[in-house]
């Protein structure tokens, strides 16, 4: 037996769903049937309560919809014979909360959708509710995963900031330490200075643990950024 594809069984659990109110079945049948005869606009006095659209909608999409699985990609589409029948479709799916944009492909006008969340809502909206929470497992799960590259490239970015300012307080430093000229420098941060040699290593909060007394890591790094002030003034070196 031939798989099903996902629009397809996606289209076959709406046709099953099961509609009580006589004017949502008749909606229902208005959508699925809507572009067979000669169209002109969605007859609005056809909906009879509040109900009639999301069936009718259920309808459209079962008679002339397609939708990507949410793992190949957000793509919902409604194909009209031309665009403006796509137009008068769209203008009615925004006066349900749906937003959708309108192109040609040959001689028909498509309606789509290319955002995750508005498919969420449409296929909510016409009773696929299985398949809408779907779409929401994957969106959820992309961002996730934006949100963790997002902080490890945020970490990786303050990584080289903090290797790049240490290589350049470390430059300071020794040329202080190796040219005797530690007394161009106030006691405490020359005490800095030193611990900061001594430990290279160290980041700041580190380095301020290590001081007798213990400092704050404000403290440490404005201590750092005077010798390398102080180092760029005597040797003219800046970045």
């Amino acid at each position: 037996m031939e798989k099903k594809t996902y629009s397809a069984s996606v289209k076959s659990v709406l046709k099953e769903l099961k509609i009580d109110k006589k004017c949502c079945r008749n909606s229902y049948n208005y959508g699925l049937k809507l572009f067979e005869d000669d169209f002109t606009f969605i007859d609005r006095s056809a909906f009879k309560c509040p109900s009639c659209a999301s069936h009718f909608l259920r309808g459209v999409f079962v008679g002339y919809g397609f939708v990507n699985p949410p793992e190949k990609g957000y793509h919902l589409e409604i194909k009209a014979p031309g665009k403006p029948e796509a137009d008068e479709v769209a203008i009615f799916l925004s006066e349900n909360g749906l937003d959708a944009k309108v192109s040609k492909r040959k001689n028909n006008g498509i309606v789509y959708f290319k955002d995750g969340d508005t498919i969420f809502g449409f296929l909510s909206f016409v009773g696929a509710q299985k398949y809408a929470f779907e779409f929401l497992d994957k969106i959820v799960e992309k961002q996730v995963r934006n949100d963790v590259n997002r902080r490890m490239n945020f970490e990786s970015a303050n990584m080289q900031k903090a290797a790049t300012a240490s290589a350049k307080q470390l430059e300071a430093i020794r040329y202080f330490s190796e040219n005797g000229k530690y007394d161009l420098l106030s006691d405490k941060t020359a005490y800095t200075a030193r611990l900061k040699e001594e430990n290279p290593s160290l980041n700041l909060t580190e380095l301020a643990a290590l001081h007798e007394p213990p400092v704050t890591k404000s403290c440490v790094n404005h201590r750092l950024t005077k010798i390398i002030e102080l180092y760029e003034q005597l040797t003219g070196k800046k970045d």
